[in-house]
């Protein structure tokens, strides 16, 4: 099927609405055509880079992988309301819907897809056409999954600005988001259809002690009294695997540890303000302050570095 779409041009409503409601899979296995060439790889990678803002998320939040494996269920639904109850009926298990972002991230990740990811397309999603429409010509599913549908799954991921951001890398997404090509605006998509709200205290385990503040809820998977030597996941594979020690008020976390990043090289913290540190940390996921300590090359956290996060505290949570 050829369709008269080149990028960063508005395509006709008709021409663009036809592109939306065709079949995912033929998209995906390159046998559509367009007056751009390079349509395609563009609006793939466009996908891509959403899908890497959803992992991130997932990553960040819960510690594990897109395939949401040890995932705190409670707090998953929280964060996605119409994903997990509307879209995916998530109860006591996640694993069909962990699935489906591993494929979602797969197929616009890699050039060739596997015969495991083709599965997606087979999947039975005819109940995405119960869900609210902000066009009412748009259609998720017609005997397969469209190009849509797997917008719409995606945007039920995102939080307000990602979804504006992913509207700006191409106005064709707007129809899902807003029933308007190239209007970036997404708040009602928010409010009425999605409801992600990624400001729900993501937090469950607070602790006065800086060995608590810092590891959190991980303190079940921590296998050595004293020590820290935490593995999530397998160990061949682990989506978080942290070895380190804490003496009083230094901490030490090894090369080749990975928590949201990996460490390179040994780092080495000296916490000289504990109060604030402790009361920081407990705000956000375990090592997640840690994390951004090591990021940003800072060794020594004391009360002028405790005020220069609370000070920018909306851009460090982000």
């Amino acid at each position: 099927m050829k369709f008269n779409i080149v990028f960063g041009s508005k395509p006709e409503e008709k021409e663009a609405i036809k592109f939306l409601n065709s079949k995912a899979r033929d998209f995906y296995l390159n046998k559509h055509s367009f007056i751009g060439a390079n349509f395609y790889s563009i609006f793939k990678g466009n996908l891509q880079v959403a899908m890497v803002d959803i992992e991130r998320t997932i990553r960040g939040t819960f510690g594990c992988d897109i395939f949401l494996k040890n995932v705190d269920i409670n707090l998953l639904k929280l964060m996605f309301p119409n994903a997990t109850t509307s879209i995916f009926k998530v109860n006591n298990d996640s694993l069909f819907m962990g699935r489906i972002l591993e494929t979602l991230r797969n197929i616009n990740s890699h050039a060739r897809i596997s015969e495991r990811d083709l599965e997606f397309f087979e999947s039975y999603f005819s109940h995405l056409n119960y869900q609210y429409k902000m066009h009412p010509d748009i259609v998720y599913f017609n005997k397969e999954i469209t190009i849509a549908g797997v917008l719409y799954l995606i945007c039920n991921f995102l939080r307000k600005e990602s979804l504006e951001n992913f509207i700006k890398s191409d106005f064709m997404v707007s129809y899902i988001v807003n029933g308007n090509y190239g209007k970036i605006d997404a708040i009602k998509f928010i409010d009425d259809v999605s409801k992600v709200n990624l400001e729900v205290p993501i937090r469950q385990k607070r602790c006065n002690d800086l060995f608590g503040s810092i590891v959190g809820e991980y303190d079940r998977f921590n296998t050595t009294s004293g020590e820290i030597n935490i593995v999530i996941g397998t160990d061949k594979y682990p989506t978080t695997k942290i070895k380190g020690l804490l003496k009083e008020d230094e901490l030490i976390i090894l090369k080749g540890s990975l928590t949201r990043t990996f460490y390179s090289s040994d780092y080495k913290l000296s916490i000289k303000y504990l109060e604030g540190f402790v009361e920081l940390s407990n705000l956000l996921p375990p090592f997640a302050l840690v994390d951004y300590l090591y990021e940003t090359h800072i060794n020594l956290f004391d009360s002028d570095i405790y005020n220069k996060l609370k000070k920018n505290w909306f851009l460090f949570q982000n």
